[in-house]
């Protein structure tokens, strides 16, 4: 009886063993999808703040989305393991969180599509997609420099790809600058709608010229490794009113 009792609870040791498992596997899985959907609804404000909409942290506050509610298991399941029972109760909490964002993301999609405001004008002039496909080596924000191994506020993205590819305008615009600048070298600077600027730097060729009126998807110059540069790349930015934000933020596509 002592053995059969013994089998028993190493069976029950054994199960409880995988199901923590399972919901360590499926807490990072609706902590992933969580975090796409914040990046979803960051993306989005950008659109509503544009055209006067309330952004979405003003909703979020209206549903009583923020912190962390309190959640939890069905009583009835008995866990034998308080530290498993906890982990069931933030897994339950993160999808509630999930599932409310969710929710939000499909309301202001519903606001953005029906709001006479945004039109296929809007669209053409907010730099929504990438202006070359390529590799991200160094990102928005604080780094190392790789030309004096010191940190630095990096204010675009770096993307690499080979000299000569074609850059190209992500929105309708105006040519504010053309030509070589320190550091920089052959750089292009972009007046679009909203207080919106963009910068394309260390260009080999340059295809436009001065206060020469753009459209979405025009050629802007090829990649290239002018300037103070390590290698072939296209250095991006984007700034409203001046202030340089993270491109990352309103780039919309893909990269297949």
């Amino acid at each position: 009886q002592r053995k059969v009792a013994s089998n028993t609870l190493n069976r029950l040791v054994y199960e409880n063993t995988i199901l923590k498992e399972k919901y360590n596997s499926l807490k990072k899985s609706t902590a992933m999808v969580n975090e796409s959907i914040v990046d979803i609804l960051n993306k989005m404000d950008n659109i509503l703040i544009m055209n006067n909409l309330p952004p979405t942290s003003s909703v979020m506050k209206e549903m009583g989305i923020g912190g962390l509610e309190s959640s939890s298991p069905d009583e009835n399941f008995l866990i034998m393991d308080p530290d498993f029972k906890r982990q069931v109760q933030e897994i339950s909490t993160l999808i509630v969180s999930t599932e409310k964002r969710v929710e939000l993301a499909k309301q202001l999609l519903a606001k953005i599509s029906t709001s006479k405001k945004l039109n296929s004008e809007m669209w053409d002039n907010i730099p929504m997609t990438w202006p070359v496909y390529g590799w991200i080596t160094s990102g928005f924000g604080t780094r190392i420099s790789p030309m004096t191994g010191k940190q630095e506020f990096h204010p675009g993205l770096d993307i690499a790809q080979n000299i000569g590819e074609e850059v190209i305008s992500p929105a309708d615009g105006v040519v504010i600058y053309a030509g070589n600048r320190t550091g920089w070298g052959r750089t292009v600077l972009i007046r679009h709608e909203y207080g919106i600027t963009t910068r394309y730097a260390h260009l080999d060729t340059i295809r436009v010229s001065l206060y020469q009126e753009i459209k979405k998807g025009d050629i802007v110059g090829t990649v290239g490794n002018t300037g103070w540069s390590i290698g072939p790349h296209l250095h991006y930015e984007i700034r409203v009113h001046g202030t340089p934000v993270d491109p990352m933020n309103y780039i919309l596509t893909r990269k297949d």
